[in-house]
């Protein structure tokens, strides 16, 4: 018994190994990683006396220089299409897990709140946040916190890792600049769990590496019971057959005749 409780905590606590790192109780953010990266589409109109121009490309952000115990990263952007006309490219900033500047994403804190329906202090009040809304771009489905800023300007965040998925911005009557998630390789790593899912997830595999363990415990009983009786049944079985040697001994056969 003692070593199936020792293989139940061995279990529990490589699972817990695996897990996301928690810091302070909030996990870092998902797109944390040495070469993360994301590409958003990017489409604009500006007008001016001498006409209107279109801009539009495609924006990469990546990720490199990830720092864990102090908590920072370094992102770069690049822009292509015309957009590097307008951007300058080669631009790259500091971020930390609690302030990712530079990247399209929401801290964890915010998204959690926005996740809550609850909205990030000093927002203004004509700003809504709708939760669970299904938004399909090229890079795929996702279930988003949708943050309506009025007059048709809206963001969508990913509930997961709080990065951007879309954006519609008017820059006047009638331009809108539309942004939205291509590819990434930050979805596919796998969740940031929140501390609650993480417990949940925690307790759930506990509560089957349990059961599995009492299933092999069980398994083992009934085997030991199962050699056990076999044992005793040979036992008779083998004195029994003493006995009836015994009354059934006699004189030999005699040989056949040469």
């Amino acid at each position: 018994m003692k070593s199936f409780v020792e293989f139940t905590l061995f279990a529990v606590l490589l699972l817990l190994s695996a897990a996301p790192v928690l810091v302070f109780g909030a996990a870092a953010p998902a797109y944390a990683f040495d070469g993360a990266y994301a590409v958003y589409q990017m489409n604009f109109t500006l007008s001016g006396l001498t006409g209107s121009l279109t801009y539009s490309g495609q924006v990469r952000y990546q990720v490199s220089d990830v720092n864990a115990q102090q908590q920072t990263f370094l992102i770069s952007v690049t822009f292509y299409g015309n957009l590097s006309e307008f951007y300058r490219n080669g631009t790259s900033t500091t971020a930390t897990f609690s302030n990712p500047t530079g990247f399209p994403a929401l801290n964890s804190s915010y998204i959690g709140m926005l996740n809550a329906g609850k909205l990030p202090p000093g927002t203004p009040s004509n700003v809504t946040d709708t939760t669970g809304v299904v938004m399909n771009v090229p890079a795929g489905k996702f279930i988003t916190d949708e943050v309506n800023f009025g007059e048709g300007n809206v963001d969508w965040f990913d509930q997961r890792t709080g990065m951007l998925v879309k954006e519609v911005v008017y820059l006047g009557p009638g331009e809108p600049l539309s942004f939205e998630l291509v590819s990434t390789n930050v979805v596919v790593r796998g969740p940031s769990y929140a501390p609650y899912e993480y417990l949940a997830a925690v307790l759930a595999a506990s509560a089957v590496i349990t059961a599995l363990v009492a299933w092999i415990g069980s398994r083992r009983g009934s085997s030991a019971r199962s050699e056990k009786e076999g044992s005793s049944a040979s036992s008779t079985t083998s004195d029994t057959g003493s006995g009836s040697t015994e009354h059934t001994s006699g004189p030999s056969a005699p040989e056949n005749p040469s």
